[in-house]
């Protein structure tokens, strides 16, 4: 696929992530996930598995943050830009606003529920 700028006149344009990204977002998008693929064989031959989990995370994060570089500033090319998909201000004020309310109401209720089912269990401490 040839980027935007380089495609002759009669090919159609298409659009590819070389065309899209600026060069120094491909270059931190393309090794950080090798980096990390890396990193994280090491630390899980070193059985730290934790380290391992958190770095597959990061990998992942990268992953989706080099796609989007990559179709900046489209989300559907060519017909839908990010500014065009975004809700109108009125919307985004209302939901800024009902926001805490919904924490409010979400967070002691995961707290709760992860205190009964992840919490100690009654019945070990009696056998």
């Amino acid at each position: 696929m040839l980027p935007v700028d380089t495609a002759p006149r009669h090919m159609p344009r298409s659009i590819g992530v070389t065309a899209l990204a600026a060069p120094k977002m491909r270059l931190h998008t393309a090794c950080a996930p090798a980096v990390a693929g890396s990193v994280s064989l090491f630390y899980l031959w070193r059985r730290r598995f934790g380290v391992t989990r958190v770095l597959g995370a990061a990998r992942v994060v990268v992953l989706l943050a080099g796609w989007g570089a990559a179709q900046w500033p489209y989300l559907i090319f060519p017909d839908l830009t990010i500014a065009a998909a975004a809700a109108p201000a009125s919307t985004l004020s209302l939901i800024a606003a009902t926001l805490p309310f919904g924490l409010a109401a979400l967070v002691p209720s995961l707290w709760f529920l992860f205190a009964v089912f992840k919490g100690p269990n009654p019945q070990a401490a009696r056998s």
